[in-house]
């Protein structure tokens, strides 16, 4: 079943994370229809940490999601490139490595 958002509706970004040409901005623009509740709750948190970006432990801890929530709903980000791996890990509470994730568009 698809579904259709009113024309009236705001937009789920003010400015959709892209690389700045028109395909980017387009792509960027095509999935914003497709952001879930959760999985906007995931990119908020990742995008707004910047640069020191976040592991799902860290989103989980934020945002209140079950881990297992966060994982799916993070690795539809990095699917769809709004999302990457930073180069980086920090410890989780039980000393494990964990990726740090960032916003693409503070990927360095």
């Amino acid at each position: 079943m698809t579904t259709h958002r009113p024309s009236h509706a705001m937009p789920l970004f003010d400015d959709p994370p892209h690389s700045g040409s028109l395909t980017s901005r387009q792509s960027a623009r095509a999935t914003e229809p497709r952001m879930s509740r959760t999985r906007r709750m995931v990119f908020d948190e990742i995008t707004k940490r910047k640069m020191a970006g976040a592991t799902d432990e860290e989103i989980s801890d934020r945002t209140g999601l079950p881990e297992n929530t966060v994982r799916p709903r993070r690795g539809e980000l990095v699917k769809d490139l709004l999302v990457v791996n930073s180069g980086r890990v920090r410890l989780t509470s039980y000393k494990n490595k964990a990726i740090v994730w960032v916003a693409a568009e503070f990927e360095t």
